[in-house]
């Protein structure tokens, strides 16, 4: 499967592997969606892009789903941390954070897992 998700207990964890798809952008917000509805309050989440190869979506599909976020009212502010340490995961995160700016979202790029766990941890303990 390209892509899981799965909550830590604290961190809503996605990660994507192999050659990304357009519906696989499509099912994967849908889970994500999904899975948001059963929470009162929104835990922090972090994308784990390392394992893309390559990518066929376009503009169109990250457009949608960046849209989607920017328009959503969460039931409060949290952080998402995307990993991106190649081009081809960088392009594809840094053109979903250009698009999707919700205020109750702060959102940012890193080069390892560790680097994003370490800025999300004072917000979950806060």
């Amino acid at each position: 499967m390209p892509h899981t998700i799965a909550f830590d207990g604290n961190v809503i964890r996605l990660s994507f592997t192999g050659f990304i798809t357009r519906q696989e952008i499509q099912d994967a917000a849908a889970e994500l969606t999904t899975l948001e509805s059963q929470f009162t309050r929104m835990p922090d989440r972090l994308t784990d892009l390392s394992g893309i190869v390559d990518r066929e979506s376009d503009f169109e599909t990250i457009f949608a789903v960046a849209d989607a976020i920017q328009r959503k009212v969460y039931p409060n502010s949290f952080r998402a941390a995307a990993v991106a340490p190649n081009p081809t995961a960088y392009g594809m995160a840094r053109s979903f954070q250009t698009l999707s700016s919700n205020p109750q979202v702060e959102f940012k790029i890193f080069a390892t897992v560790p680097d994003a766990e370490a800025w999300l941890r004072p917000a979950a303990s806060a």
